[in-house]
């Protein structure tokens, strides 16, 4: 239950006009979906923050914008997992286009 409620498919999200408009369900998706960003870059920053400065220069961080660069860098992460996901559904379409040509059979299962 809890799964289809919280999934963040965009297929199945609401936009904002729609939820706010007596579908809370999608308005409450959302904002579960930002909350857990909020918490996974909370506890990443406080996590680095227990580095000493040293070691955060060793891995090319500063303490002074350290919230900003873990919310850059879980952007980037959300960006690239949006590019997957078009590559697989790229290719999932093509590879039922294939099946459905005369010369290739569909695999039985």
């Amino acid at each position: 239950m809890f799964k289809k409620l919280f999934s963040t498919d965009h297929a199945m999200m609401l936009d904002d006009a729609s939820a706010n408009q007596g579908r809370g369900l999608g308005a409450l998706r959302i904002a579960y979906f930002d909350w857990r960003v909020q918490n996974d870059i909370g506890a990443i920053v406080a996590a680095l923050d227990r580095l000493s400065n040293r070691r955060l220069q060793m891995i090319g961080l500063r303490r002074e914008g350290l919230r900003d660069i873990v919310r850059d860098m879980m952007l980037s992460a959300e960006e690239d997992r949006e590019i997957v996901q078009e590559i697989i559904a790229i290719i999932d379409a093509s590879a039922e286009s294939s099946f459905r040509s005369r010369d290739i059979t569909p695999p039985e299962g």
